[in-house]
């Protein structure tokens, strides 16, 4: 899945879920949540390949102040340190997203349009060249860097440890952080391997406090990637267009 939407914050979450019980205080401290998250992003980083496939719902605010939620899918292939694929679509917008170690291209294909930009020589460089220069953030981007608690780190305010709770049968670590412009949740599988099964992100700093959450599921830490699936396929008839760096958007 790929939405790209400039100016969005960190992915962060929070979400109010009927009849769990009100954490009592000090119950961050109850279970070690920065070392559990710190294993995950291990897991993560210590796979060389992996895919994972998303469901997505998400709010939009409408000018007129009501809520509508939407739906969308997203699969992900990951070749560490610098392949990247993306497949996204949603109720709106259907976009597909390939980096091959020397340029990324994205194609829109409600609109057969697509964009070509020179990379950098990683994944975690590239994604950060696409957030300083174009203002553009992918989605899960935390879980494609090499140090995904780092990230989580920079956000992560206070932290509540919720308990073990379910994810479509499968039990998991609830937890609770809180930052200065959205809350966001986490279930990271309380199995042997701690993968992410769920986050939940609430923005609070826009009017509405629209959501989004994330369903993860069929991770394979060993996937087999090759080369042409991170070669870009575009439409035929789509459009070349140039991407619109922050200062110009500005």
């Amino acid at each position: 899945m790929l939405i790209l939407v400039r100016g969005m914050t960190a992915a962060i979450v929070f979400t109010t879920i009927l009849g769990l019980s009100v954490p009592r205080a000090g119950a961050q401290d109850a279970f070690d949540v920065d070392g559990l998250v710190q294993r995950m992003s291990e897991t993560l980083a210590g796979a060389d390949s992996f895919s994972v496939h998303a469901e997505k719902l998400f709010d939009v605010v409408l000018l007129d102040g009501p809520k509508v939620q939407y739906a969308g899918a997203m699969d992900v292939e990951v070749r560490r340190p610098d392949r990247l694929y993306v497949s996204y679509g949603d109720d709106l917008s259907a976009k597909e997203l390939w980096y091959d170690g020397k340029t990324l291209t994205i194609q829109d294909h409600n609109s057969n349009v697509h964009g070509v930009v020179p990379a950098a020589e990683t994944i975690d460089a590239t994604t950060a060249l696409l957030r300083e220069k174009y203002g553009l953030f992918l989605p899960l981007a935390e879980l494609f860097s090499s140090d995904s608690y780092a990230k989580y780190a920079e956000v992560a305010g206070k932290r509540y440890y919720l308990g073990i709770h379910d994810v479509d049968g499968r039990p998991a670590h609830h937890i609770l952080f809180t930052g200065e412009r959205a809350d966001w949740q986490i279930w990271i599988d309380a199995g042997e391997v701690p993968l992410p099964l769920k986050i939940v992100v609430t923005q609070f700093d826009i009017p509405g406090e629209p959501q989004q959450t994330i369903v993860l599921s069929e991770w394979n830490l060993e996937a087999t990637l090759p080369d042409d699936n991170f070669e870009a396929e575009i439409s035929e008839g789509s459009l070349l267009a140039e991407f619109l760096t922050a200062k110009e958007e500005n």
